[in-house]
Formats: C-alpha cells, structure tokens, sequence
C-alpha cells in the first residue's frame, strides 16, 4: 500500500509539472513526430499536451528568468533521467508532443484514477532496453519502470508514443492498447480544425470535456443536492423558516447544474 502510494504521488507530481507548464508561455511550432491526440479517446475527461517539450522548457526558462535560481528544462531532464536510472533518457523525443489525459479507456465504468501519459520516443526499442529502470516487455508488451523492487510506473508501446501509468493501473494500459488499433473516434477528430490547429501550435493547450464530467459526477452531485433538499424539507415539517429557502436554493443550483452539464 505504501509503494502504490508513493507511485501515485510520483505520477500525479509528474501531472502537475505538465499542467504548470501551461503558464506564462508564447506560440511555438509543432513537432513533426506525430499527434497524440491521434491516440486520446474522444470521450476523455481532460487532456493537457505540451508540444516541443525542449522548446517550451526554454521558453518557460526565460519567463522564469531572476524568479527561479534554477532553469526548469535542466530540472526537467534531470528528473526524467533519475526516473529511468541514466545519465539521459534514451529513446524519447524530447522536440516531441507529450500528452495527459484521463480516464484510460477500457474498465466497467470510468474511472478518473485511470490518467495516463503519452510520451514521444524516437526509438521504443531504444526506449526499453537503453534505460537501466525500464524493464523489458512482459508478454503483453507492458514494461515497468523504475529500480527493482520499487517499480511504480509502467509503459506500453502506442504508435509513436510511449503510453504510461501507474502500476495500480497496468490491466488498463492492455486495455488502452487493444482499443487504440480498432479505429474508434480520437479527441483529434472530435475537434474542429481551428481548434487542433490551436492544439497543435500552441506550446501547451488543455481541454475539459464537460459533457463526460456530467457522466461521471453528476448523479453524484444531483444525489446531494436531493439529499439535501429532504432535509429541509424535514426541517420545514417542524415550521423551520429556513427551510423554505434552502429547497428553493437547492431548486436553483439542480438546475443550473444541468444546463451547466448540457453545455
């Protein structure tokens, strides 16, 4: 239990780093190594991409400039190459375009523990066998990665990309690679020209699908919202004043909560 919670922490800091990055940086031109939102199901929840991840480190550096001490592209390798035990990390494209997204297709229903990433690699290959702390494929292609015995990440090959996640969620990365082959619809069909287009030039581009965060949490909510609205009517069966406006409150956010939804 301990292990998967350091992993999980390893893995949502690695998260929060990409999402950072989409502060406080300029335009900046697409990598030629391929798409990942080629590889996102149109159904996700979220997605974050940082394209020309050299290049928007470098950028970011500058803004950054007399507030850090640090240049945050020296830290950012640094800590890939700790992660996969070398000096540099073999086999990734780092003038390539890396993605978050979540939830990894596959499972019952959806699960918003399920985030995975898309990593850019030149050479899988390369990418398997020339780092010290990923290990080699097992038979359903799935490496893990990290020092032996403490190995909290894992990959699998996808297309052009290396597709990672946690090792509490190694079933889903099988699951995810049989669903990528059989053509079903992408996030980059699902978006309209200009706005792959912006997701393509710009150096970091995120993405909330609202309609998937209803699926997923809005019975959820609605069920609160209900469970409150009971009890006020309880309160006002004992001529609590109160509890005539609260029903009504909660009326007003039940609604709004699914035009907000709708949206």
């Amino acid at each position: 239990m301990k292990r998967s919670s350091q992993g999980n922490r390893v893995f949502l800091s690695c998260v929060l780093g990409v999402v950072l990055l989409t502060a406080g940086v300029g335009n900046a031109a697409q990598s030629a190594s391929g798409d990942p939102l080629q590889l996102v199901p149109a159904e996700s929840l979220f997605c974050v991409r940082i394209n020309n991840v050299n290049g928007t480190l470098a950028q970011l550096d500058q803004f950054l400039m007399g507030i850090v001490p640090f240049g945050t592209s020296m830290m950012a390798m640094g800590q890939i190459s700790m992660l996969l035990g070398g000096q540099e990390p073999n086999g990734i494209d780092m003038a390539g375009s890396f993605a978050v997204f979540g939830p990894l297709p596959g499972g019952e229903e959806p699960d918003p523990s399920r985030v995975g990433v898309l990593v850019p690699v030149s050479d899988y290959q390369k990418f398997v066998t020339g780092n010290p702390n990923v290990a080699k494929p097992d038979a359903q292609g799935i490496s893990l990665i990290g020092p032996e015995g403490e190995q909290e990440l894992a990959a699998v090959k996808a297309g052009a990309f290396a597709l990672l996640t946690t090792t509490g969620n190694k079933q889903a990365l099988t699951e995810a690679k049989n669903w990528m082959p059989r053509g079903a619809t992408s996030l980059a069909q699902r978006l309209d020209a200009s706005e792959l287009k912006r997701a393509q030039g710009s150096p970091a581009w995120a993405y909330l699908n609202i309609q998937t965060a209803s699926k997923m949490f809005g019975p959820m909510i609605q069920a609160k919202i209900q469970e409150i609205k009971a009890m006020s009517q309880q309160m006002q069966g004992q001529e609590q004043p109160m509890a005539v406006r609260m029903e009504g409150i909660m009326d007003g956010y039940a609604s709004l909560l699914n035009t907000l939804m709708q949206e």
